[in-house]
């Protein structure tokens, strides 16, 4: 009786124990997903740029996406005069499938504060494809579906619909 009682709290330890890893790496993938975010947001910026360099898979789609996004914002903020000052990102409705590449599906809610005066929020669903790096994790690919706006004083030039590039554009040739 004592060896059975013994059996049942060794799978249960287990199973905390590889539940609580689980937990753990959906969090630093999140962590991730969600540095992402802030520093596309925050593009053409030298920081965001070094930053998105440690974050995504060399060569891969999600390094031609940040290129693209780069380009776009420089143009909207030399065309509008707005630049992004700050950015808030929230994801919700986690959830993980594992393997390799992993997929972290979420919904995001993302606010830029902008300069000269104002904000602009945004909400979408996204999915990145991640795989370890080291001892975290870089993303490879990812989808990202744009609700509408919802604020609605946001300057129109500055409504970039960029999240809804699905897939992302193939490299440039020696890229």
């Amino acid at each position: 009786m004592m060896w059975g009682g013994v059996g049942v709290l060794l799978a249960v330890g287990l199973g905390v124990g590889i539940w609580h890893h689980q937990i753990t790496e959906e969090q630093q993938m999140a962590a991730v997903c969600q540095t992402f975010l802030i520093d596309t947001a925050e593009l053409p910026s030298p920081a965001a740029a070094e930053g998105l360099r440690s974050l995504v898979v060399p060569k891969s789609p999600a390094t031609a996406l940040v290129r693209w996004i780069a380009t776009e914002n420089a143009n909207a903020a030399a065309l509008s005069g707005i630049h992004v000052t700050d950015v808030t990102v929230s994801l919700s409705h986690l959830s993980l499938a594992g393997g390799n590449p992993a997929v972290l599906s979420c919904a995001l809610n993302e606010t830029r504060h902008l300069s000269p005066k104002g904000q602009a929020n945004d909400q979408a669903v996204a999915s990145f494809w991640l795989v370890p790096a080291g001892h975290g994790w870089r993303i490879s690919q990812m989808t990202i579906t744009q609700t509408p706006p919802t604020t609605p004083y946001t300057p129109d030039h500055f409504q970039l619909n960029f999240w809804n590039l699905v897939p992302a554009p193939p490299l440039p040739e020696g890229q």
